[in-house]
């Protein structure tokens, strides 16, 4: 190929990937220890409380607290624990003295339990270190506590604030014990606290309520260990007419910025991004405001290069990207960029922490695939592995069953009874994995149901498990055969349907009855009703139909979850017995750039699809090349598009990998079908919309996308969220602590265009997905 030609398919590449996957936000998910609902964790016996829970709120994290221990006192065995325990053992031992370890506390005592309240440093660390007369926002306003620490709206700065809860402490007579603890040992019941001091304390459950206490983000760069530079702001008033910098994005770098100015400092503010995205609106308002004003220097899209005694040197972003230098007069830096959460602590005590893998993820992952391949392998004869013959010619589960099922009596032996049916379908691998299918999505769908608690999910789960159940698993095992043995398809309309659809054979039920999996499952998800020897007229009319005009308008009304969220079976499973692996999926730059690995897959499918038409039109070389690319040739090579696509992507990884980088693995990355449907979206009306001033930026929606999508970056500033792969699955909805996000879709009617200032109107679902907009709902009614 000429290098012009090269060059020129590689800029098309680049642009549709750009197009379709590479223009959206990639963010990370911060590393944080893995905590489940009501603060547990991994180790039995110790739950995290507080802002490591993942919502950065005062009243979230007092609640978060409560939630703990009185999920402890609701453990079917610790009542016995606590008559059974030594006399110098407590109950709890909460670690941290904020507002989520003294509402924990609180707690404690109120339900008459033996408890140690320790602290490190000072107690409320993070509301003592907050600048002097910072105010303060008890978000959400209408949430009250259902114990411990309570919020009065007249405490809106630091100081009334502090004063506030040092009065219910006093009252509470909560006693706080200055203590470092260096690590937990043991198990649930027999922890034993090891100390700064050397000592140790014996606890029958633990709570973390340290929060971010790791130590402060650096800038890493030079002149940042001068005196000057600090990480925390006390009192404004000392930088009255003096030169300070404030670098960071959140609220409290804005927060910062706006004391020192109204202090009359001269302030610069220097932010990576180029936009304010982070802060409270109210914060970004008066941020922008003093800026106009001329009080604040507002350097977005800027970094620090390095510090002097007088000065700081920064790089700016011009219009052609290139660093721009600017040097501004400093006589102090304030670097609140956040902290780092203590995970050294965290693996100490043994605690799993989110994207971290150790020896025991890898060789439990390579368990969970060396699993899933027998499974493949023993339900799909002709592969890799003999495991499918093996089992035959030894007359393993399930072969033989057929000749064991018509011994049971006279009806499991007459076709045309309902039992007699199954006799055809009991030795079938195929059946009883359906079956197990069936069962996994039914019970953890249920499962789900009770978690997940919104109509939405409900309806959902429901609709899922329907489909699964009926058409993909007692259609074709059960319903079709019974019916063809009683007659069905023995004459007039039916026999020719039958015929079309389900060609006669020689084997199993006499009929080809798995390929009414097809009515759900399009091309080319399934396609082994369009990869056929001679072409199946009425199977082509109904996949292509499927694929090029049911998909697309459902896909571009309702986005692409309308068929993997609401219909498919893969998606039944990752949303039932992947609903709690979610949180694993990998997020960033590198991760969607693997979104384009089904595009090759969706590419392959049309070469095949073209090469299946020239076969059927007997062009010579057409027929050998599917079948080489197909099938492998002759060998069934490993890497043929049956065995490589269908058996390890789509069976052996995509199950294989739930448990360690979710159940949308398959979904996300490979899927064929799922990939045209990413081209669908981008010209559908579905998003879900933000209501950006409720946002706090808390990232909870990112951290439980099982696509990987960024959601943060759109929802902080307030855009609809437009990313082609999400499945509707409704987790950021319903776990955003602040109600922001919603389902809808663009109205393109014209009367909705022809309204004043507004191209597009918005129609938002009716079926409620979230839970705090369904608590706020019912406040209001």
């Amino acid at each position: 190929m000429p290098v012009s030609h090269a060059l020129f398919s590689f800029i098309m590449i680049t642009q549709f990937y750009n197009w379709l996957h590479g223009q959206w936000p990639a963010g990370l998910v911060e590393k944080l220890p893995i905590v489940k609902e009501s603060g547990k964790t991994n180790v039995a016996g110790i739950r995290v409380v507080g802002d490591l829970s993942g919502i950065p709120l005062l009243k979230f994290s007092s609640q978060t607290g409560v939630d703990a221990i009185n999920a402890i006192l609701a453990e079917a065995d610790f009542e016995k624990q606590q008559k059974n325990k030594d006399t110098d053992t407590y109950d709890v031992v909460i670690i941290g003295a904020g507002v989520s370890g003294i509402s924990a506390a609180m707690q404690a005592k109120q339900a008459g339990m033996k408890y140690a309240l320790l602290e490190a440093s000072e107690a409320l660390t993070t509301l003592v270190n907050f600048p002097k007369g910072k105010p303060i926002f008890t978000y959400p306003t209408d949430m009250t506590p259902s114990g411990g620490i309570q919020y009065s709206d007249k405490s809106d700065v630091k100081e009334s604030l502090l004063d506030d809860i040092r009065e219910q402490i006093e009252q509470a007579d909560i006693n706080i014990t200055q203590q470092r603890v260096v690590s937990i040992k043991g198990k649930v019941n027999k922890f034993n606290l090891e100390l700064g001091d050397d000592s140790t304390l014996k606890s029958l459950q633990v709570i973390i309520a340290i929060g971010r206490s790791g130590n402060y983000r650096k800038l890493g760069v030079k002149g940042e260990e001068l005196d000057k530079v600090s990480n925390r702001l006390h009192d404004p008033q000392e930088f009255t007419n003096k030169d300070v910098l404030v670098v960071g994005g959140g609220d409290s770098a804005a927060e910062a910025a706006i004391a020192l100015a109204q202090a009359g400092a001269k302030v610069s503010f220097s932010y990576r991004s180029p936009e304010l995205t982070r802060p409270k609106p109210e914060n970004t308002e008066k941020l922008i405001n003093l800026a106009e004003q001329g009080s604040i220097d507002l350097y977005l899209e800027s970094t620090v290069d390095h510090i002097t005694d007088d000065k700081v040197s920064l790089n700016l972003a011009s219009e052609d990207k290139a660093d721009t230098e600017k040097v501004i007069n400093n006589q102090a830096v304030f670097t609140l960029i956040g902290r780092e959460a203590p995970l050294d602590f965290f693996r100490r005590c043994g605690v799993a922490i989110q994207g971290e893998r150790n020896l025991k993820f890898w060789l439990t992952m390579v368990i969970s695939l060396t699993i899933a391949t027998f499974i493949y392998q023993w339900k799909k004869g002709g592969t890799w592995l003999p495991i499918a013959e093996w089992s035959q010619e030894k007359g393993v589960f399930p072969y033989g069953l057929d000749t064991v099922w018509t011994n049971w009596g006279a009806n499991f032996n007459n076709p045309e009874h309902f039992l007699g049916t199954m006799k055809f379908v009991v030795g079938d691998p195929g059946f009883w994995y359906s079956l197990l299918y069936c069962a996994i999505i039914v019970v953890f769908g249920i499962r789900r149901i009770q978690r997940r608690q919104t109509p939405y999910i409900k309806r959902q789960t429901l609709v899922l498990a329907a489909f699964q159940l009926i058409p993909l698993f007692l259609l074709p095992y059960i319903i079709l055969p019974w019916a063809g043995f009683n007659g069905a398809f023995d004459s007039g309309i039916a026999k020719y349907l039958a015929d079309a659809l389900f060609p006669i054979v020689d084997y199993g039920s006499g009929r080809e009855y798995w390929r009414a999996f097809g009515i759900i499952l399009a091309w080319p998800l399934f396609f082994w009703n369009v990869f056929t020897n001679e072409p199946m007229w009425w199977w082509l009319g109904i996949s292509l139909f499927q694929t090029f005009v049911i998909i697309p308008f459902i896909v571009m009304r309702w986005g692409k979850g309308a068929y993997c969220g609401w219909i498919c079976s893969c998606g039944a499973l990752a949303e039932t017995l992947g609903d709690t692996q979610r949180h694993k999926m990998p997020h960033g730059p590198f991760w969607n750039k693997m979104n384009m690995v089904g595009q090759i897959f969706l590419a392959l499918s049309f070469i095949l699809l073209i090469l299946k038409i020239l076969a059927w039109a007997h062009v010579p070389f057409a027929k050998d090349l599917f079948h080489g690319i197909f099938y492998g040739g002759d060998q069934a090579m490993a890497w043929s598009y049956v065995w490589f696509v269908d058996l390890l992507w789509a069976g052996i990884l995509g199950v294989g990998l739930y448990f360690h980088f979710s159940g949308r693995v398959w979904c996300r990355f490979a899927c064929p079908l799922a990939s045209l449907m990413h081209i669908y979206s981008r010209f559908g009306k579905f998003a879900i919309f933000a209501d950006k001033k409720k946002c706090i930026s808390c990232n909870v929606c990112t951290s439980v996308c099982h696509q990987g999508i960024d959601i943060m970056n759109f929802a902080n500033k307030g855009l609809p969220m437009e990313d082609p792969q999400c499945v509707r699955c409704s987790a950021c909805v319903q776990q955003c602590p602040t109600g922001v996000l919603s389902f809808g879709r663009y109205d393109m009617s014209e009367k909705a265009a022809a309204k004043k200032d507004m191209d597009r109107s918005i129609i938002f679902d009716t079926l409620p997905a979230s839970l705090t907009q369904m608590a706020e709902s019912k406040q209001k009614s």
